[in-house]
């Protein structure tokens, strides 16, 4: 007789959620002190490692882009999304110098660097979205 109390239902995958809008990229920024790309969606950020050399930054992005969605992206590297920031705080402009404070009480620092290049605009629109909670 089966135990009916250990018995597991099968377990079904949940569909694959679809990718997400590419709003901006910030090449060759600083995350938390490291070197990573930020890829800015409309409903988070992807942080991808890169490396400390900052040349050709933005044709980095824009080949890991070319070969993957946002969704694949946001499985295989860290994903804030924005229900995630309880408010974000700008101390610089630009380039882009902001802390992003989580609702469990983490932050997370992102500084643009000068050889960025123009993907910071929708981060900063975004960040000052944010900044008003």
């Amino acid at each position: 007789m089966p135990d009916t109390l250990h018995a597991t239902a099968p377990v079904v995958p949940s569909p694959p959620r679809p990718a997400a809008d590419i709003l901006g990229v910030l090449p060759n920024a600083l995350v938390d002190g490291r070197p990573a790309d930020v890829i800015v969606l409309d409903r988070g950020l992807i942080v991808v490692p890169a490396p400390k050399n900052s040349d050709d930054g933005g044709r980095r992005a824009d080949a890991l882009l070319a070969a993957h969605s946002s969704a694949e992206l946001a499985v295989r590297h860290r994903f804030l999304t924005y229900e995630s920031v309880a408010t974000a705080r700008i101390e610089r402009v630009t380039p882009l110098d902001a802390i992003l404070l989580l609702h469990d009480g983490r932050t997370v620092t992102v500084r643009e660097r000068w050889t960025a290049g123009p993907g910071g605009d929708a981060l900063r629109k975004i960040l000052g979205a944010l900044r008003g909670r």
